[in-house]
């Protein structure tokens, strides 16, 4: 894990050529369901998206740091913190402000209930025309960040 870290600090340019990063972004984008696994993201997605790139720009260093080094986030994660850094940032500086293991636990809840759906097998096979974010919605699946007061 200590290794991702390092990775995770390197620049973007570094990073697209680094194989040692792009395998184990690679390992965290297949997600295990018993004897099936669903790939949601294939590495030319994640070369081209970056995961943790908008993330990057709005949250404090240490906080990618700690998100990165959470064994119980994959690839998934790090899609879902991108999307709430651009669609709603200011409610995702708020959950930082709280600290690290509030984001932590939005996130992770977060994570387990899209991933409920987009890796299971049936649904996956009936759905794999449609987009993750189409995927979620038919299942109505909220990808938005919502606090809790």
């Amino acid at each position: 894990m200590e290794k991702f870290i390092n990775h995770a600090l390197i620049t973007h340019d570094r990073m697209s050529t680094d194989e040692n990063y792009r395998k184990e972004v690679a390992s965290r984008a297949t997600i295990s369901n018993s004897s099936n696994n669903v790939e949601l993201y294939s590495i030319y997605d994640l070369e081209q998206l970056n995961p943790l790139s908008h993330a990057e720009k709005l949250l404090d260093l240490k906080t990618i740091q700690y998100i990165r080094s959470c064994d119980e986030l994959d690839i998934h994660a790090y899609f879902i913190l991108d999307r709430w850094a651009t669609y709603q940032p200011n409610a995702l500086k708020n959950l930082e402000e709280q600290g690290d293991i509030f984001l932590l636990n939005y996130l992770y809840q977060q994570q387990q209930k899209e991933l409920e759906i987009l890796k299971n097998p049936q649904y996956a096979k009936k759905e794999k025309h449609l987009t993750i974010h189409e995927r979620l919605e038919l299942h109505e699946i909220s990808t938005h960040l919502t606090l809790r007061s």
